[in-house]
């Protein structure tokens, strides 16, 4: 990643205003920040030139230094046509099981927790539980459903490519979410989404498609359609945004 800057200081690193500049930028962008420090004569003293700028790594030498981790997840639940989303937000965890053409109406559900993607994990939410493992290559686990107390077994990779990823947004017919999957930028994406609203007792589900071909808004939304009335259109925005998966 290119250098944010040069900064030049005659203060130590820690009260340096501009590191702390820095330091606050690398890390709203899910870097770490990477100082290098010069000692150089500047005038008639002796002064300490420092390169300020973000490192792709978010570990400390001598560990073997890798991208930053994934912040978005996609995949599918073996035994089903559905897809799983999962997505670390910042302010926890959000998990979207979506059904497909013969499970939207009974294998459908968001999950949401205050704690982070990591490590392994656990959710249980009524009559749906979900556990997961964080591994280097992805994430993998179950779900048991009401309709189905059986495990089935998922696996989601991070949502790196092209716009392969998870997107929610609000609109009449309740909470819709829609899964983006990718393998590389060539491959045309494939997406499956619902429409989930609770009245009462009742919870009432519709599926969401992609309007095609599938292109990403200027500020990262994707327009969708409802399966039954494919002239009703809205926007959905990413959970997490692109520039932080």
């Amino acid at each position: 990643m290119p250098w944010t800057g040069v900064q030049v200081s005659k203060k130590p690193i820690s009260e340096s205003k501009s590191a702390s500049v820095a330091t606050a930028r690398c890390a709203k962008r899910g870097y770490t920040l990477r100082v290098t420090r010069f000692h150089t004569v500047l005038g008639m003293g002796l002064g300490t030139l420092l390169a300020v700028g973000c490192s792709s790594s978010k570990c400390d030498a001598p560990s073997p230094c890798t991208e930053p981790p994934a912040q978005v997840w996609v995949g599918s639940v073996d035994g089903t046509d559905a897809a799983i989303g999962v997505a670390d937000t910042g302010a926890g965890s959000t998990v979207f099981v979506c059904g497909g053409n013969d499970s939207f109406e009974t294998f459908t559900h968001w999950f949401s927790s205050d704690q982070a993607v990591q490590g392994s994990f656990e959710i249980t939410d009524g009559d749906w539980s979900i556990r997961w493992s964080l591994e280097l290559r992805g994430i993998v686990g179950s779900i048991t459903s009401p309709s189905d107390p059986e495990p089935h077994a998922f696996s989601a990779q991070p949502a790196n490519t092209g716009a392969a990823g998870v997107y929610q947004g609000n609109a009449d017919c309740g909470r819709a979410g829609l899964i983006i999957q990718q393998a590389n930028g060539e491959e045309e994406p494939s997406a499956q989404g619902t429409c989930l609203k609770r009245e009462d007792a009742r919870v009432l589900i519709e599926q969401v498609n992609p309007v095609r071909p599938i292109k990403l808004n200027p500020n990262l939304s994707v327009l969708v359609e409802l399966g039954s009335d494919p002239g009703r259109t809205f926007t959905l925005d990413p959970l997490v945004p692109s520039s932080a998966k």
